[in-house]
Formats: structure tokens, C-alpha cells, sequence
């Protein structure tokens, strides 16, 4: 705990609400030597300059952490001054020189320090926050953060698999606002107005049931002593609060659903059935790219969309192999109104899937699901 305690004293108590970026930056390289990193020794390096291209085109993080001994790059640290609060022009700009560098782990730091993460496990356009850390002395979590953090006990081991089961805990958050919305909403209120009335009726008259049911009112909602999580949510460093063993916890369950379109005999996992689905329906029915994006509306995804532009994607993921598109030769398809467009590859689970397989409907194909 002496470690944290010392970060809040440096890296906020003793720090005015007016300070600059660049005298911030001073404050924060202390912060690292407690945590047992010197610029000294080769540990990180202060607004190193890469070139990207042309002359002009050049990118400078705030903090590059290294190993001293392979000199490989370990994580980035973007800072600002601690009287901003972080947004997300901020942490798309960690983003950059994350996925710049090919780093699986970056920090933000002001006012408190914000992990994120954008390895493997993330199927996501946008790096996932991890933690939000605030400079509270004695605080588990800050506690927490200089164990994996700090030199002598970092390990890539032990930091993938902190952000495995904090990803756990998001999208178990996640899926249960979801399944709260459904339980909330009007077609689920009748569904259980029906099921009442079809166990009734077995005893009385369906009639008599109907004008009784008329005569009450059937109400869901939230307890009001819930936890507002929006501004908190769920956090790996209170694991125990949410029964999460790290030693013994199991890979994130994933939906292996294979899936036939109108009886064709070809199996497809949920990414591959959107491809198909979409280059068959414009076979049939060619259509303007505008038109097309309304049909596959980027709700049903989610953050990144059913399809997109080619060359946005090309665009907005020009220094990462990880475009979350299919963009092989025989995977970009093309509207009639001559755009090439692609189809997005994140369909990580049930959820999202479940859109797409409404759309289908909607639009006249059979889908068979085979369940994993």
C-alpha cells in the first residue's frame, strides 16, 4: 500500500488544480520511479519521436515503458493535466499509438488513471477501459494497480489475465442490462398477461381471467437500492464482491452456433452467415450504398456497424492488421451505385446475431440455427 499512497501524494495531493500538461509530466515520471521504473536505467522514455512516412508525419507519445534488457516496448502512457476530465478524443489518441506499436496495454492518466485494453480479446472498434482508478490513499484498487504495474512484479501473464476477467465482468454486466430491458418492456409484460391467462384457463373461464387481469396492473422495475454501475461499473479489483476466482476462472464462454441458409447444407458461424446473407442480398436486389446501410442498420452490430466503406476502414485501421472486416479480394462487395463496401466480422455473441437473424426473416430467408 506504501507505493499507492505515495502516488497520491505526489501525483495529486500535492498537485494544483492549474498545473500544465508538461509540469504534469515531470510529477508522473516520479510517479513511475516509485513504481520502480527509471529513465535512467532505459525503463521508458520521455516524448520519444517516431516517423510515420513523410517528413512531416510524426507521433509522440507522452511515455514509452520498455524492458531495459530486450528494449521491446511494454505499455504507453498518454497524460494530461489533472484539472481535464478524460473523453474520448483522449483515448483515442492512446488508441493510436496502442495499436501504432502493436501494445496490448495503455494508460491515461489526470485526475485519476484509466487502464485500457486492446489485445486479442477484444472484438470491439474501440480499446476497452479495464479500471478507472481515483488517487484515494489506501485504496484496494490503487493497490491493485502498483502490483501490475509496478517493475519488479510486471508480467504480461498476470496483466492478460486481469483483463480477461475484467472483460468478464462487463459483458456479464452488459448482457444482464440487457436481458433487464427486455424483462421491462411492453411485449414482455403481454407474454406474461398470456402465460398467466393459459394457466388460469385450465380452471376457469378465459373470459372471466381477461376482465380479472383488467381489474390489476402487472409492473417490472428496477429495485430502487440498485447500484448505479453506469458511472461505476463492475470492477475486476472488487473481484470478490462478484464471486470471481482469478486462479480457477474459465475462458469467456463464447456461442459456436453454426447456421444454414435456405436449406443449403453449408454451415456458417455467426460472421460468416452475415457475409453470406449480405452478398446473396445484393445479388438479388443491388441497391445504393445509403440504401443498403439503412437496411443493415449499424445498430445491429453494434459499435462498428453491419457494413462500411472500403476506404474508410482502409482509412481508420491503416496501422493495424486487426480491420474487424472481411477484406479479402472476394469478400469486398460492391453497390450498384459503385461503392465497395465491407462486412463487419465482430459478431461475438447471441445478441447482436439475434438482429441479424430478425433481418433475414424480414427479407425472406430461411435460417436454421445448429445449436454448439
Amino acid at each position: 500500500m506504501d507505493k499507492w499512497n505515495k502516488l497520491c501524494f505526489y501525483m495529486s495531493e500535492k498537485v494544483g488544480s492549474e498545473i500544465s500538461e508538461r509540469e504534469y509530466e515531470k510529477i508522473v515520471e516520479r510517479g513511475l520511479e516509485i513504481l520502480g521504473w527509471s529513465e535512467y536505467s532505459g525503463d521508458f522514455e520521455i516524448r520519444p519521436k517516431f516517423q510515420l512516412g513523410s517528413v512531416k508525419n510524426k507521433m509522440i507519445p507522452d511515455f514509452v515503458v520498455k524492458s531495459n534488457i530486450t528494449n521491446n516496448k511494454l505499455f504507453i502512457i498518454e497524460i494530461k493535466s489533472p484539472k481535464l476530465d478524460l473523453n474520448d478524443i483522449h483515448k483515442r489518441q492512446l488508441l493510436t499509438y496502442m495499436r501504432q506499436f502493436k501494445l496490448d496495454f495503455g494508460l491515461l492518466i489526470a485526475k485519476n488513471i484509466q487502464i485500457y485494453y486492446d489485445g486479442k480479446l477484444n472484438n470491439s472498434d474501440e480499446p476497452i477501459l479495464l479500471e478507472k482508478i481515483e488517487f484515494i490513499r489506501d485504496s484496494e484498487n490503487g493497490k491493485k494497480f502498483t502490483e501490475l504495474f509496478s517493475k519488479d512484479n510486471f508480467n504480461f501473464e498476470q496483466l492478460n489475465e486481469f483483463a480477461h476477467n475484467s472483460i468478464k465482468l462487463l459483458t456479464d454486466y452488459e448482457i444482464e442490462n440487457q436481458v433487464i430491458k427486455i424483462l421491462k418492456s411492453e411485449n414482455f409484460k403481454n407474454e406474461i398477461i398470456n402465460s398467466i391467462s393459459n394457466i388460469l384457463s385450465n380452471n376457469f373461464d378465459r373470459s372471466i381471467i381477461i376482465k380479472a387481469l383488467e381489474k390489476i396492473t402487472i409492473e417490472i422495475k428496477e429495485n430502487s437500492n440498485e447500484i448505479d454501475y453506469s458511472v461505476n461499473p463492475k470492477s475486476y479489483f472488487n473481484k470478490n464482491d462478484y464471486n470471481v476466482n482469478i486462479k480457477n476462472s474459465k475462458p469467456i464462454s463464447k456461442d459456436y452456433s453454426k447456421y444454414i441458409i435456405n436449406s443449403n447444407g453449408i454451415k456458417l458461424p455467426k460472421n460468416r452467415l452475415v457475409l453470406e446473407l449480405v452478398k446473396d442480398f445484393i445479388t438479388k436486389n443491388p441497391m445504393n450504398y445509403n440504401d443498403l446501410k439503412k437496411l443493415f442498420k449499424d445498430e445491429y452490430q453494434g459499435s462498428i456497424g453491419v457494413i462500411n466503406r472500403l476506404d474508410e476502414v482502409n482509412q481508420k485501421y491503416y496501422n493495424t492488421d486487426k480491420k474487424r472486416h472481411f477484406t479479402k479480394t472476394n469478400e469486398i462487395l460492391i453497390s450498384k451505385d459503385y461503392i465497395e463496401f465491407v462486412v463487419c466480422n465482430q459478431w461475438a455473441n447471441s445478441l447482436n446475431i439475434d438482429n441479424i437473424l430478425k433481418l433475414a426473416k424480414n427479407l425472406g430467408y430461411k435460417i436454421e440455427t445448429l445449436e454448439s
